[in-house]
């Protein structure tokens, strides 16, 4: 959000404890390209207000709790989202919460009350449209089916969704980040690039960016990537179908591209020039 209302003049940015934007590649990368815009970032702020007050030339300065001041024109405040699950009465069903209130299902969107099933995000999926409406609907209505002779019933085990932040520049996101990649015993190559490599970027004039793409050493698959810069709710479509195929990297290297396009970025991505050894 503060890349986004970067463009509209924000100045600062307010991050509460345990939530620092360089855990996940993305976050940082759209950390450091608002701070290129001059965005300030205060992390790890106590970020309950204590005192809000407007001076007589508009703008806003909120005290916080430790006793830090922030300055602005206006105020957003960003405090996430909850399922509303509270007073429904779901045991009365046999249907579980888990400790953060979802709805408690197994990998078929089963609950544990016969013939009850859950999906979308009070199901804890991924609070994204294309998981929740598309494919989460689609994983029901197949094990529906299947509960009835239709068919095999299918599983939300392993799905890969990616995810687009349309700010300016868009991020995109698939997979494993660098410290996940590492966390999870893989022993890794990083592919970064500058968005400005990309001949497409330079035509329109969006230069703004990094692309970065974690690859596994032994494989050569593509283990995630997180692409800041124009277009990149595309281009990242075309990691998440390589790595679906589980193509080598080598494989969406050396792919004819159409040029002049972003997503022939990634051709130049995994080449020896931003391919760590």
């Amino acid at each position: 959000m503060q890349e986004r209302h970067v463009g509209h003049g924000a100045q600062n940015a307010v991050q509460a404890p345990g939530r620092q934007s360089g855990g996940r590649d993305g976050q940082a990368a759209s950390l450091a390209q608002a701070r290129q815009h001059g965005c300030r970032h205060h992390a790890s702020v106590r970020v309950q207000a204590e005192k809000i007050a407007r001076s007589g030339d508009g703008t806003v300065t909120v005290t916080v709790a430790s006793g830090d001041t922030v300055t602005a024109d206006d105020i957003l405040v960003a405090v996430g989202r909850r399922p509303v699950t509270d007073g429904v009465n779901l045991e009365a069903a046999g249907v579980e919460l888990t400790d953060h209130g979802f709805i408690k299902v197994d990998e078929y969107l089963h609950t544990g009350a016969e013939g009850v099933w859950a999906a979308g995000d009070a199901a804890g999926t991924p609070q994204f449209t294309h998981a929740s409406y598309d494919d989460d609907y689609r994983v029901l209505k197949t094990n529906l089916t299947a509960g009835n002779g239709g068919g095999k019933p299918r599983s939300t085990k392993g799905r890969l969704i990616p995810y687009s932040v349309f700010t300016t520049p868009e991020l995109g996101r698939v997979g494993l980040s660098e410290q996940q990649a590492r966390d999870a015993g893989h022993n890794i190559r990083i592919a970064k690039m500058p968005v400005t490599a990309i001949p497409r970027a330079r035509t329109i004039g969006h230069l703004e960016g990094t692309w970065k793409a974690v690859i596994d050493r032994e494989t050569n698959r593509i283990l995630g990537a997180a692409l800041l810069g124009a277009e990149a709710s595309e281009a990242i479509a075309v990691v998440q179908m390589a790595m679906l195929a589980g193509l080598e990297y080598t494989t969406v290297r050396d792919a004819i591209v159409t040029h002049p396009t972003i997503a022939e970025g990634l051709t130049l991505l995994f080449t020896p020039a931003y391919l760590e050894e």
